[in-house]
């Protein structure tokens, strides 16, 4: 599927960071930091350390099998299909808490709602969201200007970290845990129109196959440089 609108060199560095802002919002780190705590909503069901041990086997398991197929299936289509669940997956998890701590719905017979949307979340991340936006940030930049691009994409993704978790923390003691799920959710469905509209697939392309699909151009193949350069001499 082309591109609606392929950008131009000069947004390479936007799109790469878009790719990694929507990593970020979609709140994987903030769970990370706080899974304990939001495992506390189950813990009629399940031990909330036991929960935090069986999340990071899992996140475990899947970044070793999306290595594997991420140069089957390619980035672009595992980007979606992870962007779509890790979307469903949020909004089931704030859904439950809204019902639980918002409403009078009782919903003691849901307790393993939390434990098992978040294990389908980081099944659903690991294996696009997780890995491809680095595999596409090495793959955009040039070797000449890789050092220096990669570090301040680490600067870049550490400031959104912060930010992420403060405001995670803030909208859990003011409005309550749904809220910050939800948000997660709606930045998970800009990005995910930001993936469709500009983010190409990069599967099997050098640097200059990539650049040149950026700029909406498409490689000149050896048959068709031959016949145009048969045709001048004519």
């Amino acid at each position: 599927m082309p591109l609606l609108f392929p950008p131009t060199s000069d947004l390479y560095v936007f799109m790469i960071l878009g790719l990694r802002g929507v990593q970020q919002l979609s709140g994987t780190t903030a769970i990370i930091f706080y899974c304990k705590t939001i495992f506390d909503q189950a813990k009629e069901f399940i031990s909330p350390s036991i929960s935090t041990i069986i999340y990071f086997g899992v996140q475990l398991i899947m970044s070793a099998v999306s290595s594997f197929i991420v140069d089957i299936s390619g980035r672009r289509p595992l980007l979606i299909i992870s962007t779509i669940g890790t979307a469903i997956t949020l909004c089931i998890n704030g859904t439950y808490l809204y019902f639980d701590k918002c409403t009078q719905v009782d919903t003691s017979g849901f307790e393993f709602v939390p434990i098992v949307a978040l294990l389908c979340f980081v099944v659903v991340f690991s294996i696009g969201l997780q890995t491809i936006p680095l595999l596409i940030m090495g793959e955009m930049f040039p070797t000449n200007v890789k050092a220096f691009a990669l570090c301040w994409m680490d600067i870049y993704y550490s400031v959104i970290v912060i930010v992420i978790s403060k405001v995670f923390h803030w909208s859990n003691e003011t409005y309550g845990m749904h809220v910050p799920f939800y948000t997660f959710t709606g930045c998970c469905v800009i990005g995910l129109i930001f993936i469709v509209l500009c983010v190409p697939e990069t599967k099997g392309k050098t640097l200059e196959d990539i650049q040149l699909e950026l700029r909406g151009e498409h490689k000149m193949t050896n048959k068709k440089f031959a016949v145009e350069k048969i045709s001048v001499y004519c």
